[in-house]
């Protein structure tokens, strides 16, 4: 396993240093395992049973300031049909840090107490996973192995400490029934500001069109590089840390033709890894202007993205379908905050609190709720008024931190 510590990182905003880190796979040693695991293959190892331990070499003065944060890149082995993701519970020097369900692959970032920093310099990791399971049980493969959590790497990073109050809005109260237009008219009645100025003012980090789509209902078209775009959780940290550099290379670009009625052109940016739409049909266009157009635009948009990070003005939106949980939009969190006092809202489906309720969770980040996102082929039928309520709750919040600050 590799080992990097004591860097840091700046954007032309806050420092994230990384104390520690460990890559897991083939090649990468094994000498940091200590038990529960599977043999490393290519980019990973598998956690097997109900629990595994391995061992973190940290370096630095504890004393520097900053929190604590243990980044776990990892997915579970959930055969279709058979487990909603697994849940989890982490331990990092004996100390409980983390206890959820994890659906998905992606990252996970876990704020640390100070008492679980290592006297010896080995942070020793536990992962308990009482839902691990054999494929060959599950009808899904002949392998015999009790898989738990699929890990490619972890590290232990040091990030800002300026905690938040962690309060809570109540949705807006607009109704559901009422079309768009009506909408924007109620929300400037009870807010005194126009619904499209409040939503240009939100930057969309993709997953899918949904919100770029919201914020059309309204009026607002800002530019942004993936208001059109679908990309995954893993790839959108990625980017985010490289500013997706390189976006409208055209030896990087692939036009492909989507199904429908007409069909549109999308295009792929293989190097960053996401696709957009480009809005442009077959039957009034052809492959190679498309490809020239693409190129322009993204590095366009690639300039506007690293300029919207830099100045730490618009609030940042991102949604899946499904629960996103707290530990999973951290990460994305620290890489915004590394290149600008840059703010975090992501929403997720569930019941816990009522359509457009918005809970502070840290200082930049944000977690709003809906009842539901809008299918992948229909995204244009969303909780508009959620929406609504869950962006101008957000920056209501994120203007009193700053003031705060």
């Amino acid at each position: 396993m590799r080992r990097a510590a004591g860097r840091g990182r700046r954007g032309g905003g806050l420092v994230i240093e990384t104390l520690g880190q460990l890559a897991f796979g083939a090649g990468a040693g094994t000498r940091h395992l200590l038990d529960g695991w599977s043999d490393p293959e290519d980019g990973f190892t598998w956690a097997v049973g109900n629990r595994a331990r391995f061992t973190l070499p940290v370096e630095g003065d504890r004393q520097a300031g900053g929190r604590l944060m243990l980044e776990l890149d990892l997915n579970p082995f959930a055969p279709p049909g058979s487990l909603r993701g697994q849940r989890l519970t982490v331990l990092a020097g004996g100390v409980p840090v983390f206890e959820q369900r994890v659906v998905g692959e992606g990252t996970l970032g876990i704020i640390v107490p100070d008492a679980a920093w290592p006297a010896d310099g080995l942070l020793v990791v536990t992962l308990l996973m009482p839902d691990a399971c054999r494929p060959v049980d599950a009808g899904f493969g002949a392998d015999g192995r009790v898989l738990g959590f699929m890990l490619r790497s972890a590290a232990l990073r040091r990030v800002e400490s300026r905690p938040a109050l962690r309060r809570t809005l109540p949705p807006l109260g607009l109704a559901q029934h009422l079309p768009a237009p009506r909408l924007g008219e109620a929300f400037r009645l009870l807010t005194g500001m126009p619904s499209a100025d409040m939503l240009a003012g939100c930057e969309s980090l993709g997953h899918n069109c949904e919100f770029g789509v919201a914020q059309r209902h309204f009026g607002a078209e800002p530019l942004g590089l993936l208001r059109f775009s679908g990309i995954t959780l893993p790839d959108l940290l990625r980017g985010v840390e490289r500013r997706f550099a390189g976006a409208g290379d055209p030896d990087q670009l692939e036009v492909l033709v989507a199904d429908g009625v007409r069909r549109e052109f999308m295009v792929r940016d293989r190097l960053n890894r996401f696709s957009l739409h480009t809005l442009r049909f077959e039957d009034e266009a052809e492959a190679g202007q498309v490809r020239r157009e693409a190129q322009r635009h993204l590095g366009f948009l690639q300039r506007m993205f690293a300029e919207t990070l830099a100045g730490g003005e618009k609030l940042f939106v991102f949604a899946r379908a499904g629960q996103t949980l707290e530990a999973q939009a951290r990460p994305l969190l620290a890489r915004l905050r590394a290149h600008g006092p840059n703010a975090l809202l992501f929403v997720t489906e569930g019941d816990a609190h009522p359509p457009g309720t918005v809970e502070e969770l840290d200082h930049g980040l944000f977690r709003g709720w809906t009842d539901r996102m809008a299918p992948q082929e229909d995204v244009g039928s969303s909780n508009l008024p959620a929406w609504l309520s869950n962006c101008a709750n957000a920056r209501r919040l994120w203007s009193v931190q700053r003031s705060s600050a």
